[in-house]
This record gives structure tokens, sequence and C-alpha cells, in this order.
């Protein structure tokens, strides 16, 4: 029979438990010219290994980030909470009262809760406002640029001085036009008009259109447009020199060249009986 052995001489395999943590395996790579680089073998499925626990709590503190942000939107958006500013560029004669005023915006000024369409179309019904737009320039202003309706000439009315603009809207009324330096329209007389009020007569658009055509200086120069013979318009000077306009055709160009023919008689010093602004063949008549 064979030779037997003992049984303890058979070596017992040991399941030992091991408590520490798992390191990772590192290999090294022996390179020709004798370099060793040593580097962590990677594990079986190529991935590292990311911790369960320490991806749940990245993603519970990203959700707190974004309810804290929440809330405090919340807070801003539904509560009388002072937040941004309104800035307002473009006008002399508007006023942040003024626009909160017409947009029926509360104080203190929160920009969350303005809408700038509503605002916009409410400050368009402000007749002193040419144009308007309305729009948030950022996070924390929201931006209100307006353009004036501006004073071109003025008329009699029934009961006082009416004040238009270029496009022939009552922008405002006074009882005396002391002080102003605007063309007045004659010839034709107003009746009981209103502010906002926008006339359609012809004649006075063919003045206006007059008006429309000077320079700022020459609307200091010229104190009449007179439209009571449609056949023959004139306009006067403050210095007393009067412009034959013929009809009310190319009234812009006929503006031009009245403002520049006035200029260059003041700069000669020529004592003129009239002036004719013909486009074809413009005419100065000399006092004898």
């Amino acid at each position: 029979m064979g030779e037997k052995k003992a049984f303890k001489k058979f070596p017992k395999k040991q399941h030992i438990k091991n408590d520490t943590p798992s390191v990772q395996e590192r290999v090294e790579e022996v390179y020709d010219d004798g370099r060793v680089l040593l580097k962590e073998k990677p594990h079986r499925n190529g991935r590292h290994p990311v911790s369960f626990y320490g991806a749940g709590k990245i993603r519970m503190y990203a959700m707190s980030v974004f309810a804290l942000f929440f809330m405090i939107f919340l807070t801003l958006l539904l509560f009388p909470i002072p937040f941004g500013q309104i800035q307002i560029s473009g006008t002399r004669s508007i006023t942040l009262e003024d626009v909160l005023f017409e947009g029926n915006v509360s104080t203190p000024i929160n920009i969350l809760q303005i809408s700038t369409t509503n605002l916009e179309e409410r400050l368009t019904h402000d007749i002193r406002i040419q144009t308007v737009r309305v729009k948030r320039s950022s996070p924390f202003t929201i931006s209100v640029e307006i353009t004036d309706r501006k004073v071109v000439a003025v008329m009699q009315g029934e009961y006082a001085y009416i004040f238009l603009d270029k496009e022939g809207t009552v922008v405002q009324t006074e009882p005396s036009i002391k002080g102003m330096v605007f063309p007045m329209i004659t010839g034709k007389k107003l009746g009981n008009v209103l502010l906002g009020d926008k006339l359609d007569d012809a004649q006075i658009h063919t003045a206006l259109e007059f008006i429309n055509g000077l320079t700022e200086d020459g609307i200091k120069i010229f104190s009449e447009v007179n439209v009571g013979n449609t056949d023959n318009l004139m306009a006067y000077t403050r210095g007393g020199i009067s412009v034959h306009l013929k009809n009310g055709t190319d009234m812009e160009k006929k503006a031009a060249l009245a403002e520049s023919m006035v200029n260059d008689v003041k700069a000669r010093g020529l004592s003129v009986e009239y002036l004719d602004a013909n486009l074809a063949a413009p005419f100065i008549k000399l006092k004898r």
C-alpha cells in the first residue's frame, strides 16, 4: 500500500477577513530606457468605483441650493420688497414719479412685479410722450426710453392758445403765449379742442409741413405762417420779412429755401420788401 501521510501535514486553507479598506493594486511598466512607471491597475469593469453615498450627498446639496433660490424668488415676486431700479432716458419732461403714476407701479419698486408690456402700453397714453420703449436691460434694471412730443406751432383756440406737435396733436393749452418762440399758424381759428386731439385740417397740416422743414434755428426765425389764402400761403419772420410760398406743394423744400434766403438777406444787410420762395426761380424784392 502506498505511503500514508499524517492528516496534520496537509496545509489548512485559512479564510481571514480583511477589515482594512481595500487598496487599489498597482502595476509597474518598465520602458526600454530603464524608466519605471507606477500606475494603478484598473478594476475589472474598467472604472473606478463611485460611492453611492457620495453621489447622494451631491444631489441633496444641489436640491437644497435650488430650493433656497426658488424660495428667494417667490419672496421677491409676492411680497413688497424693494428689488432693482427703473432708469429713464431721452426725456426732459417725464420724471420717475410720472412713470410710476402712469404705469400704476407701486412702491417700493420691485422690477420682478412689473410687466414691461403693460408699462409701455400705459405710457403711450401720456400725450407728452411721442414714443416709448420699455425693456429689461439687466436682471436688476428696467430701462424706459422716451421721446418727448415737441411743440412746433401755436394756434388761436376758442378759449385759449393751442400748442401743436409736428403731427398736429394738441399737447398743451395756455391762456397766453408770452415768452413762447413757436411760429403761429394764422388764417384759421380753432373751435373747442381738447388735449390729445389730433387736427386733420389740410391747411393746418400744410403749415406744419413748412414748419417741420425748418431747422431749430429756422423755427426761431419765423413768427407766423398764414394759410388764409390757399393759393398764396405766406410766412413772416420776426424781423418783418414776408415770404411768398404760393400753393401748398413741396412745403418742406420751400421751408429750407426760405430759411436760406432769410439768412442771406441778414448776412448782406439788405432791405427787402418780400421774398419769393419759388423753387424754380427764387426772387428777392428789394425796397426802393
